[in-house]
């Protein structure tokens, strides 16, 4: 009997006296005589019914309580659904109140004392494990402490409603009681004490919430007191009916005293602080559940009533231990809520770049409103299973089930902003910042991350689908708990995607700035991009592309144009805003430099020989040219330059197109004022402006006073030798070994090894060493004519049949040259058909194109 109630009970604090134990212990360990005396254990049957009979009783004890668990939860959540409701009957319902929530503390005490009592044999019996083990008590603590603080909130109207059932019913069933008494036995009380009675039903009579109830409990507390004793000499019998009545006074004025006391009295839970792991467990198992997270902030809100709820004052030495077991617990609770709501928030997050990626939420709806017209008009038929419109809206559902969790999750957060756990006060808000901000950090970290692949980057299309949905997950938490998210946002996109140390917006373009880690990754990423052989750019679709796909030589290999088309790159820079573009040009800067340097390297070493080079005489031409080193090498380089000014004009107009549509009027003036300065030659804008034109995205380089730096740097204005030179060099290129497989395409009005690059090169280079447009100009016009007199040259050789000019192809060379007159400003085209003949270049370029229509003609 005693184990269908207790399988153990308290000593002390969390000590428990285990009764289950004790019983098997006892029985289990008894021995019957020894074999050689001969002697037998006759009640072994009985043994065994006394056990089976108690286990039995050890099971109804723990599925009596698990009921009784529930029906407490039940009438708390009813009576806390009623008082919301009907607040007036929060008073009449008072002492059902106090006696339901004593009830429920016994009852968690009583879980949490039995949560490790399990009995030895159980498995000999048929124990059924974990069978104390209640996963939903967090809902009954949660209830107890809604109703607690549900009635502490209407206290005022329990003390007026008590006041005037003191007044109205109570004082009138006093004064016929005390009449009948002094009419019974008035001689035998003393004039004292008829005054003092007296003196108590004028209180009861005259009762507000002015008066001093403490003394007029006291009073009746020392009248009930006397009427007991003995030394009254009045019969129990007949002062019973006094009694009764002075004691439902005494209660009710207990009750209009100490209202919110009675309810902390009743509902202490502190006990249950004894017993950490236990809670510890009960927590991790309430954020495991989304139907339990709306009481997840229970335990932290108990917390703050441990010191009114464990009286410490006959063990003082005890206090310091609960106030660190308090503190130490609370941070335990704090840090797995944030970690709940991280896990739940990064499940939203994924949800929604799974819905991005489905077509987004409104394709979603449209499903899912598809599916249920259908259903009522009762067109839609059951499919089969595996057949794919079984899964149609299944993103959507899905998103609105994470968005569901989170959303009761942070709710409980809202509603338990703070606790205070002694002298410590708990801000659940900025532990939730701080876990979000570390969060957001990561997350916007692996942005551009690529699976397993460390080394890869995925697509800037991806990584916005991707910051997209962070960001509507951030706005969704900003709504329910009012958090600055925005501020969130905002310093970690600066610290992953900015970089001050480049140079901030008007300010000069720093080479090589420390940069973020994903800053670095993303700009080494396109410098290696560019910078393979295989990938070229294409006019046409202003981007770079990945030619002969299908030889590609390495297994990582990309197709460029996946990367560096207008949207992708448009992605790119919505995600890293201007301060992200100008630290990714300073980390692809940086491999340039190197560039420029080498060739300049190269230009001083052929100097000699370019000195005596003459491109009028074909024989003191020829012989020169042979003598200068490295073509190749200094060809390679100045594509290199070539693609990376590319890749800046592209990145810009991208950068461009952002700005149009996020600052439409900031991005008009910002052209108006670039529309003045080339309408208007005479104005020489700033430096500042200068940066500022290049950092709102226009494409000229002869305005990024970065690029111009590095090239005055390495190339001075004051070396006049050097503005002979270059043009020479240039000129030289065409007799270099990559230009015999260079061929002109037409699909794609380029040329395969890439050589369209130098165009721009060249156009970069000149103006930005020379000290006037006139200069520059001037050198440009002798590349021009130098280069018309080395083609003249080998077309005559090529048309004479010598070996030498066997593999060249001097209609890709005449279309190389077209197209630098078509892009060169400032200089037409007559400048190169002085030298070389329209018909000539006219000839040449017909040869190419009728060879393509041929080819396509001989394939159909």
């Amino acid at each position: 009997k005693i184990i269908s109630n207790y399988l153990c009970t308290p000593v002390f604090r969390s000590m428990t006296f285990d009764i289950a134990k004790t019983w098997d212990k006892t029985f289990w360990e008894f021995k019957c005589g020894h074999k050689s005396q001969g002697t037998k254990f006759f009640l072994k049957t009985h043994r065994d019914l006394v056990f089976k009979e108690a286990y039995t009783k050890a099971n109804e004890c723990a599925l009596n309580h698990r009921s009784l668990r529930k029906y407490l939860q039940v009438q708390l959540r009813q009576y806390v659904c009623l008082f919301t409701e009907f607040p007036g009957l929060a008073a009449p319902k008072f002492q059902l109140v106090l006696a339901l929530l004593k009830l429920s503390s016994d009852e968690i005490h009583w879980y949490f004392q039995h949560t490790r009592a399990q009995p030895l044999k159980a498995h000999k019996i048929g124990w059924i494990q974990n069978l104390t083990t209640d996963t939903s008590i967090i809902k009954l603590i949660a209830a107890c402490c809604d109703l607690c603080q549900l009635v502490s909130k209407h206290a005022p109207l329990v003390k007026e409603y008590f006041i005037e059932y003191i007044r109205d019913i109570d004082a009138p069933k006093c004064e016929v009681q005390l009449k009948k008494f002094f009419d019974f036995c008035g001689g035998k009380i003393p004039k004292t004490q008829q005054d003092m009675m007296m003196k108590l039903l004028a209180q009861a009579r005259g009762v507000n919430l002015g008066s001093n109830f403490q003394a007029i409990k006291l009073d009746f507390f020392r009248m009930t007191s006397w009427l007991s004793s003995t030394t009254s000499g009045i019969p129990f019998e007949t002062a019973q009916p006094v009694l009764a009545v002075f004691s439902e006074l005494y209660t009710h004025f207990s009750n209009v005293l100490r209202t919110e006391q009675q309810l902390v009295k009743n509902a202490k839970l502190g006990g249950i602080l004894w017993y950490p792991d236990d809670l510890k467990e009960t927590t991790k198992w309430t954020l495991t559940k989304p139907s339990l997270f709306g009481s997840s902030m229970t335990l932290l809100h108990i917390l703050g009533h441990v010191k009114y709820d464990l009286d410490l004052k006959y063990c003082p030495d005890e206090q310091s231990y609960v106030i660190k077991a308090s503190q130490k617990f609370g941070q335990f609770v704090l840090n797995q809520i944030c970690k709940a709501v991280i896990q739940n928030f990064d499940n939203m997050y994924r949800a929604k770049y799974h819905l991005a990626g489905c077509g987004g939420l409104r394709t979603q709806i449209q499903k899912v409103n598809s599916i249920t017209s259908k259903k009522k008009a009762g067109l839609h038929n059951d499919t089969l299973p595996g057949t794919e419109s079984k899964y149609n809206g299944k993103g959507y559902f899905q998103v609105q089930q994470q968005a569901q969790s989170l959303g009761e999750l942070l709710g409980a957060i809202r509603n338990t902003r703070q606790c205070q756990v002694f002298k410590v006060i708990y801000n659940t808000y900025d532990w939730l910042y701080e876990a979000l901000d570390n969060h957001v950090y990561g997350v916007m970290g692996s942005f551009f991350a690529m699976g397993g692949d460390s080394s890869g980057l995925c697509r800037p299309s991806e990584a916005l689908k991707r910051m997209r949905a962070l960001q509507r997950t951030l706005t969704f938490v900003d709504q329910h708990l009012a958090i600055n998210t925005s501020d969130i946002w905002r310093g970690n996109i600066l610290k992953h995607f900015s970089n001050v140390s480049a140079g901030t917006i008007g300010q000069d373009l720093v080479v090589d700035a420390k940069s973020s880690a994903v800053i670095q990754k993303i700009g080494k990423f396109y410098w290696n991009l560019i910078s393979h052989e295989i990938v070229g750019f294409n006019p046409i679709k202003m981007s770079f592309e990945s030619r002969h796909v299908n030889q590609r030589k390495h297994k990582g290999d990309v197709n460029a144009e996946d990367y560096t088309s207008h949207a992708e790159l448009k992605a790119l820079c919505t995600i890293v805003g201007p301060y992200g573009v100008k630290a990714i040009q300073s980390v692809v800067l940086s491999n340039f430099t190197q560039n420029i340097v080498d060739m300049k390297k190269i230009i001083s070493t052929n100097a000699v020989y370019l000195n005596q080079l003459d491109f009028v005489d074909v024989k003191s031409w020829w012989g020169n040219v042979q003598r200068v080193n490295e073509k190749d090498e200094f060809l390679q380089q100045a594509i290199q330059v070539g693609r990376y000014l590319q890749f800046v004009s592209i990145l810009k107009s991208a950068q461009r197109s952002v700005q149009d549509d996020d600052i439409p009027f900031v991005s008009q003036i910002v052209q108006l004022v670039m529309r003045r300065i080339q309408s208007d030659g005479k104005i020489i804008p700033g430096k500042q402006l200068c940066n500022v034109l290049t950092d709102s995205g226009v494409e000229d380089p002869m305005y990024d006073h970065g690029i111009k730096t590095i090239f005055q740097r390495v190339f001075p204005g004051t070396d006049k030798q050097l503005q002979t030179h270059l043009p020479k060099m240039f000129a030289c290129l065409f007799l270099s070994a990559k230009w015999r497989s260079t061929r002109f395409e037409p699909h794609s009005e380029g040329f395969n090894t890439g050589v369209e690059s130098v165009i721009t090169t060249i156009q970069t280079l000149v103006p930005a060493i020379c000290d006037s447009e006139e200069s520059s100009m001037k050198v440009l016009k002798n590349f021009v004519i130098l280069s018309a007199y080395a083609l003249l040259h080998m077309n005559s050789k090529a048309e004479a049949g010598t070996r030498e000019m066997r593999d060249y192809h001097i209609p890709s060379m005449m279309i190389f040259m077209s197209k630098f007159m078509e892009t060169c400003k400032g200089m037409s085209m007559h400048v190169l058909e002085e030298c070389l003949p329209y018909t000539l270049m006219r000839t040449k370029i017909i040869e190419i194109y009728e060879k393509v229509h041929q080819a396509a003609h001989d394939g159909s």
